[in-house]
């Protein structure tokens, strides 16, 4: 499955890490918009593919010219910068007091949160494109070289891998003492989280960009074509499968999940919720551009941005929209949530504090 690598190579080439074929118009807009209120905005002075990541009064903003930023949640103004030298395009997380990003050239940088001071740095050796996963003492990161990598969070040290045997793209996701990945090899692998031994492999009908969701007993992942797949995680059979309506070759966003219903988006344009249980489709939402980022849930409502520039807010349950807010440029990365607003980074290197109506 090499071609998944240079499939987006190529998309990389030009500026693109995915892309939507549907060239549709959004729907319109509800017949009483409300109000939406802009916090505030930042110019980092670069594009953003990654999402925002945020802890306590601080946002944490890693953009394409290798820069993170700290901000403040309440008025968005700078309170470091550390300078990394590739292009971030993984979303940084948080983790004792680090905030943790990997770059294209295959560096893992922990960064002081408190001040953007260097902790450590490890030479992967291969493009970070998804976040890492931090458990107590660890820290998880995958490669474009289908290594899996656990470090010791103090310092760094490089503490058991794993191979698969072509890309990840998607980053780790945990459940309990099992780390999770999925990649462009077709293959979902669990893997004790202790010393990264093999405890499950299951093999997909298609490669994948997802991170996986850990549904109670189940694993879910979303495939580069649109399907969802569930498995059980303790010994692999197939649970369900989810098929679109009109797939796409082009999906990156990795699915979540809230009140027994999963959202994801594809390269279809569409927003897709799936019945946790069943694989039963209960919605679908379409907007105008393809949506590459994960979703996120809060109260009810499903918040999704899309690259014909809107943020989309539509109910969990019904599917219907509840608001919207033009950005006026492609959104790759998926939006944050905070109690009270919702944070986006677009393209065009202008990232938005809303206020949540």
């Amino acid at each position: 499955m090499r071609q998944c690598v240079t499939a987006l190579a190529a998309l990389a080439a030009v500026g693109l890490t995915g892309g939507c074929d549907c060239h549709e118009d959004p729907p319109p807009p509800p017949e009483q918009p409300k109000t939406i209120t802009v916090r505030w905005q930042y110019r980092p002075g670069a594009r953003m593919q990654a999402s925002a990541a945020v802890a306590g009064d601080t946002v944490y903003l890693a953009d394409e010219a290798g820069t993170l930023h700290a901000i403040g949640l309440a008025d968005g103004a700078k309170r470091w910068t550390y300078a990394g030298g590739e292009s971030f395009w993984a979303t940084p997380i948080l983790a004792a007091g680090r905030v943790v990003v990997g770059d294209i050239n295959g560096v893992l940088h922990a960064v002081h949160a408190a001040d953007g001071q260097k902790a450590w740095r490890f030479e992967g050796g291969d493009m970070i494109r998804g976040p890492a996963a931090a458990a107590g003492e660890k820290v998880i990161f995958t490669n474009d070289s289908g290594h899996v990598i656990c470090l010791r969070l103090d310092d760094g040290e490089e503490l058991w891998r794993f191979t698969d045997y072509d890309a990840i793209y998607g980053g780790p996701a945990l459940a309990g003492k099992t780390v999770l990945v999925a990649g462009c090899s077709m293959m979902l692998w669990g893997l004790d989280l202790a010393d990264g031994t093999e405890r499950l492999s299951v093999e997909l009908a298609d490669a994948t960009a997802s991170r996986p969701l850990v549904l109670g007993a189940g694993v879910a992942v979303s495939t580069f074509m649109g399907h969802v797949l569930c498995y059980d995680r303790a010994d692999g059979t197939e649970l369900w499968s989810y098929t679109p309506e009109r797939e796409a070759d082009e999906s990156y966003a990795s699915p979540v999940s809230a009140g027994g219903i999963i959202v994801v988006g594809g390269g279809d344009g569409a927003i897709h919720a799936i019945d946790a249980a069943t694989g039963d489709r209960l919605w679908v939402f379409a907007t105008g551009g393809a949506v590459e980022g994960a979703l996120a849930i809060r109260d009810g409502v499903v918040y999704a941005t899309s690259e014909d520039g809107r943020l989309y807010a539509i109910g969990l349950e019904s599917g219907a929209e509840r608001w919207r807010f033009n950005a006026a440029s492609p959104i790759l990365a998926g939006p944050t949530l905070t109690d009270k607003a919702v944070i986006l980074a677009t393209e065009a290197g202008i990232v938005y504090c809303l206020e949540r109506p």
